[in-house]
This record gives C-alpha cells, structure tokens and sequence, in this order.
C-alpha cells in the first residue's frame, strides 16, 4: 500500500514540477481606413516581439511597456517610407508557466505595410 501511495506521490510531483502551461490572448486594434483600391502590399505579416521572465514572481515588464518593445521592434524590422503604412495591426499574447518557479510573457505584433498610389 505504501508503495502505491509513494509511486502515485511521486509521479504526481514529477508531473507538477516538469509541466508547462501556455495561455494565448489576442486583440485587434483599430488601424488605417482603407476605402477603396488605392493601395499595394508592400509587405504582408511583418512582425515583432519582446519578452519579459519573472521569477517567483520578481522582474519583468508592464503590459504596455512590452506592446511598446514590440512596436518598436517592428519599426526597426520594417522600415516605413513616405505613402506607407502600417495595416491590419494585431498583438497576440502568450504566457508560459513553468510551476511554480518562472513566468515567462511574450508579446507579439504582427501588421500588413501599404502603400498608397
């Protein structure tokens, strides 16, 4: 009986202590109006990204300083010209969880460049 109690036990924290969990969270922001076909793709699904890791609960970076890495990451990936720009602006979180120690967050920017005719 111990020895289940024990194997059942350890199996348990075993699982606990090596499981991650990952949440993924996503919003849509307004961005240009686009009315009619006066424009071309320059690029499509351009993207950028900053992370943040806490650990036991310590460090890291606001939500909006981490959107304001990522935007300026993007910027500096994707250089915007005269007639262009950014369309379609998406940011997409996703949380890491590794029990009980480390939280990790990344948040991802991901947009279309235009331009206008």
């Amino acid at each position: 009986m111990k020895k289940i109690i024990f194997r059942n036990l350890l199996f348990a924290s075993i699982i606990v202590s090596f499981g991650s969990c990952a949440f993924h969270t996503g919003m849509i922001q307004n961005s240009a109006v686009i009315q009619s076909n006066n424009f071309n793709y320059v690029k499509r699904n351009v993207s950028g990204t900053s992370a943040t890791h806490y650990i036991l609960g310590i460090g890291g970076l606001s939500k909006d300083e981490l959107v304001a890495e990522a935007k300026q990451n993007l910027m500096t990936q994707n250089k915007i010209k005269d007639n262009q720009t950014l369309v379609n602006i998406t940011i997409g979180w996703k949380r890491t969880i590794i029990y009980p120690l480390v939280i990790s967050n990344r948040c991802t920017m991901t947009a279309d460049n235009i331009e206008y005719k």
